[in-house]
């Protein structure tokens, strides 16, 4: 209402204070969404993505932009997915994590092709350094001919290229 007030000056400010709420609104999705670039290059944990979240929420509200107040909602909205994938992976981890320490300990096969799962849900963690030693573990207990051997080094791979470990990668 006051943007179509009859009073010139009134409008003119109304419009400046607007183009003012704008630009913060622009400038603080631009930095959480920075935020959240850098947190994709970190290993994830519900707990950070909980807060990224939020911090989604708190530009959808403060936005004075339906376009951006949409787009911070579908990042929140897309950041409790992601949330509900991490959570499970890191109950899986666990669990696998358990079956690696039972006495006695998994050989062999058995222990491939445990560590080729765990190195598939730490993915899903970035958790990419120790994804590649699951991998080199897979390999080391599948033995140079076993049938788990082609996933743990294509596991290898993957980790590597993550890493940007091109030593590790080449041998």
């Amino acid at each position: 209402p006051l943007l179509k007030s009859t009073n010139v000056e009134v409008a003119k400010r109304a419009g400046e204070v607007r183009q003012q709420i704008d630009l913060r609104s622009f400038k603080e999705y631009q930095e959480v969404m920075a935020a959240r670039e850098k947190l994709n290059s970190q290993p994830l944990t519900v707990a950070a993505l909980e807060q990224m979240r939020q911090s989604f929420f708190k530009v959808a509200m403060y936005s004075s932009q339906n376009t951006l107040r949409q787009v911070a909602i579908q990042q929140a909205n897309e950041l409790q997915k992601q949330m509900k994938t991490v959570d499970e992976a890191t109950r899986q981890l666990t669990a696998l994590d358990q079956q690696l320490h039972l006495n006695p300990a998994p050989a062999g096969l058995a222990r491939a092709s445990l560590q080729i799962d765990r190195g598939s849900t730490l993915k899903t963690l970035q958790r990419y350094a120790e994804m590649l030693s699951a991998a080199q573990d897979a390999i080391t207990s599948s033995g140079p001919e076993g049938r788990f051997t082609p996933a743990a080094l294509k596991l290898q791979a993957e980790a590597c290229s993550l890493t940007g470990d091109t030593k590790t990668q080449e041998a």
